[in-house]
């Protein structure tokens, strides 16, 4: 009887450990590896002058997460980073190369022609790196940071941010988010002009911003973060190139009456954000 007890107890003290395992392990952020392809054109040595490209992306496991979801959300993340449903990352290595490698003929024989002795020819780079800024049971949210130069003045660079409901593996837009947004707008400019120290009392045209009716156009450009949504606005989406990018974090606060997600960042991992000028 004592032995049958004894049993009893041990089986069921197994049982519970095996669920408050299982669900601390639930509670967990979803796993990735990080996958990296970094080339430089014809296995160039000086990296300080080399055409390069660069391409980062995380790839999520599907352990304790709903497969089609999480499928969802690396086919997304790879098109963004590949810019293609049909291209791999080594097809963008591949038509990147070959478009230096006729851009570089054509610089050549324009210099012939126009008899420059040193036949310089600007090396091009391409960086298309999407990291991990929020990973949860919950909630994903993703940073890809976009740098491409290809002669000329200056390159061109982007973040672009994504936000994915881990249950069903879709990428948030803003009406899956918010119910308003006339009233996101406001907030919005509100935000904005406190947070640059700005003027109120002078229109935000005035100030050097591609903005007519005084309102911040709302972008879809947003993340999802425990401190706050953060807006972000390129380069030339409402300002000049000199201004470079805006980023604009508003409160949940300031948003608790237009928020139709309410994200849960529980149990979720979460990374600095480096913040835009």
């Amino acid at each position: 009887m004592k032995k049958t007890a004894t049993v009893i107890i041990l089986t069921l003290a197994v049982i519970v450990a095996g669920v408050v395992i299982a669900l601390k392990y639930n509670s967990g952020a979803c796993d990735y590896e990080y996958t990296i392809l970094s080339r430089n054109y014809q296995d160039c040595a000086d990296s300080s002058n080399c055409t390069s490209i660069y391409l980062g992306y995380p790839v999520f496991g599907r352990k304790l997460f709903n497969d089609r979801a999480i499928d969802s959300i690396n086919r997304h993340v790879t098109i963004q980073v590949t810019g293609s449903a049909e291209k791999t990352a080594e097809d963008v290595v591949s038509e990147f190369f070959e478009g230096y490698a006729q851009y570089a003929k054509d610089r050549a024989e324009m210099n012939a022609q126009d008899s420059i002795a040193d036949g310089f020819i600007p090396s091009w780079t391409y960086s298309s790196d999407c990291s991990v800024m929020v990973n949860g049971p919950q909630i994903i949210v993703t940073e890809m940071k976009f740098n491409q130069y290809e002669g000329g003045a200056h390159g061109i660079y982007a973040n672009i941010y994504t936000n994915y409901d881990v249950k069903s593996g879709r990428a948030l837009g803003l009406t899956d988010v918010f119910s308003d947004t006339v009233a996101l707008a406001r907030t919005l400019t509100e935000c904005f002009i406190a947070q640059k120290e700005l003027d109120a009392s002078v229109p935000l045209l005035e100030q050097g911003y591609f903005i007519d009716n005084n309102q911040l156009p709302v972008t879809a450009n947003f993340a999802l973060t425990p401190d706050g949504v953060i807006f972000y606005y390129n380069v030339y989406e409402i300002a000049p190139y000199a201004y470079g990018p805006s980023q604009v974090t508003v409160p949940y606060a300031d948003l608790k009456d237009i928020m139709v997600y309410k994200p849960d960042f529980s149990g979720s991992e979460v990374f600095p954000v480096e913040s835009a000028s």
